[in-house]
């Protein structure tokens, strides 16, 4: 079965482990708990062009927070794809999506001629 990595990545407190707990589990946590480093957990879903055949997407949730920039290139390395998410009410988190583009893009890495190719979604969070 094919593996598909998407990686989930913005500033701290956006909501990236919120929303992919409501997308794996079906649950919304409210609670507040900082990722350290990355954590990855897998779901298995219809192929997208295929029916009949599934796919393993593995999601990693990767740590906002500055001091683990360090390990990021280890956690995008691989990605097929990638969520950048921000705060609808932070403004900051929203400009700082090109930094986390562009350290995403060196680090991936993705090749500046195949950007226009690749698989990016931006989504705006906490729109209560």
């Amino acid at each position: 079965m094919p593996t598909i990595k998407l990686v989930v990545i913005g500033a701290s407190g956006v909501g990236k482990t919120s929303l992919r707990g409501k997308y794996i589990s079906g649950r919304f946590s409210t609670g507040y708990r900082a990722t350290i480093g990355a954590d990855f957990i897998t779901k298995t879903v219809p192929h997208p062009r295929n029916p009949d055949e599934s796919v393993t997407l593995q999601i990693w949730d990767t740590a906002g927070q500055e001091r683990f920039s360090s390990l990021s290139s280890a956690f995008f390395r691989g990605a097929d794809a990638a969520l950048l998410i921000f705060d609808v009410t932070s403004p900051e988190s929203m400009h700082a999506l090109k930094k986390w583009w562009n350290d995403f893009k060196d680090k991936a890495p993705v090749e500046d001629g195949d950007v226009h190719e690749y698989c990016c979604v931006v989504v705006g969070n906490k729109m209560d």
